[in-house]
Formats: structure tokens, C-alpha cells, sequence
């Protein structure tokens, strides 16, 4: 399997994994109020989400330091927890007790960790930049030809009789103009949940790591 595939599924957990993880206390993720906002009105769409994913795995690959840190660590985990029957704090201690084998600390596994948290912070910072100028160039593009044609609509419902036929094929495109907009809206809103969603899934299990090699890297 190439390094980028299994990047990514070190942080896809099976719902079988879900359902048996650890119960320990752990530091939730909580979104930002725009981001609750967009969730609340957007869907997921499971291939974009597929998608970024993909994204965020190639960018963590992109920033991966040189020797054992914490995404060596984190595969160690999954690896040991796919041929041992250990529990979760064993599974730790295991994977800890390899990167020991390479001269890494506790230190090391909490620093690495915390810097990919802030790679992936910066990536989304970025995106929803990106998203959001991608959504206001399409609103002022759809906004400015939608006043042009409801200004040529009010005029033309001024003329008379012979000008109906140039006023329905007006009124026809503001609400083609009005479709393509509400599509861009939908697609940016969809995208930026579905990037949300794949974003919430990779912090939160780095989050879900730090409290853990927290509580059983003593």
C-alpha cells in the first residue's frame, strides 16, 4: 500500500474501533460558530469527503519531519491494535516503547503532534479563504448581471405589447442566472462541510492521541 494510502487510513476509524475505543476522558473538538453554522445547512457529500482526506494526508505527508515522530507513532498504534489483543493504553505503551527503540521521547511524540495540529489549522485557514473568495466572485459576477437583467425586466414591462416576447426570454435567464448561483452557493456550502467534517476527523484524533499519551505516557 503506497505511504499515502496509509497515512490516510491511520485516521479513517472503522465503526467497530469506534464502538470498542477506550473510554477514557477526552478534549472534544469544537467548531467555530461559522462552522456549526454551515454544517447545520450543508451536507456531507461522502466522495468530496473521500477527497479531502486524501488532501489533508498529502499535506501532513508534506510536513512529515525526518525519523520517528508522531505520525510514525500514531501507525505504530494502529498496527499494534490490528495484531495484538492489548487495550488501548498498552497499545500505547507499545508504540511508545518503539519510538523509544529510536531515541524519541514523550516530548518529542506531544511536539510533533502539536505541529501537525497547526499544519492542518493553516490548511484550513487557507481553504476556507479560498472557498469564500471562489463564493464572492461568484456573487458579484451572478449579482451584477442579475441587476443588469431585472433593471432591462422593469423597463421592458414599460414597453408595449411587442416587447413581451423580449421580456419573457429576460425573465428566463435572471432565473437561470438565480440557478447558477444557488448552485454555487450549495457547492462552496458542501464543500466546506465536507472539508470541515475531514478536518474535524483528523484533529480530533490528534486530540483524541495528545490526551491519550497524556493520560499513559507518565
Amino acid at each position: 500500500m503506497p505511504f499515502l494510502d496509509k497515512l490516510k487510513a491511520v485516521f479513517v476509524v472503522p465503526e467497530d474501533a469506534k464502538s470498542t475505543s477506550n473510554t477514557t476522558d477526552r478534549q472534544e473538538y469544537t467548531p467555530s460558530a461559522k462552522q456549526t453554522e454551515n454544517a447545520s445547512t450543508a451536507t456531507v457529500n461522502s466522495e468530496s469527503n473521500a477527497r479531502f482526506l486524501e488532501i489533508l494526508a498529502q499535506v501532513l505527508e508534506k510536513n512529515n519531519q525526518p525519523g520517528f515522530d508522531y505520525l510514525e507513532f500514531r501507525k505504530a498504534v494502529q498496527s499494534i491494535a490490528q495484531m495484538q489483543h492489548l487495550d488501548e493504553p498498552n497499545q500505547f505503551k507499545t508504540a511508545f516503547a518503539a519510538a523509544q527503540a529510536f531515541n524519541v521521547d514523550a516530548k518529542t511524540l506531544f511536539d510533533s503532534a502539536k505541529k501537525y495540529l497547526n499544519v492542518l489549522e493553516a490548511e484550513q485557514i487557507q481553504f476556507n479563504k479560498t472557498a469564500d473568495q471562489y463564493l464572492q466572485n461568484q456573487l458579484n459576477q451572478k449579482q451584477s448581471e442579475s441587476g443588469q437583467l431585472k433593471q432591462t425586466i422593469k423597463q421592458a414591462e414599460e414597453k408595449l405589447a411587442q416587447l413581451q416576447a423580449q421580456l419573457d426570454d429576460d425573465k428566463k435567464k435572471l432565473s437561470a442566472l438565480e440557478g447558477d448561483l444557488a448552485n454555487a452557493q450549495n457547492k462552496v456550502d458542501s464543500n466546506k462541510a465536507s472539508f470541515a467534517n475531514a478536518y474535524q476527523q483528523v484533529v480530533q484524533q490528534i486530540k483524541d492521541d495528545l490526551q491519550k499519551m497524556e493520560n499513559y505516557l507518565k
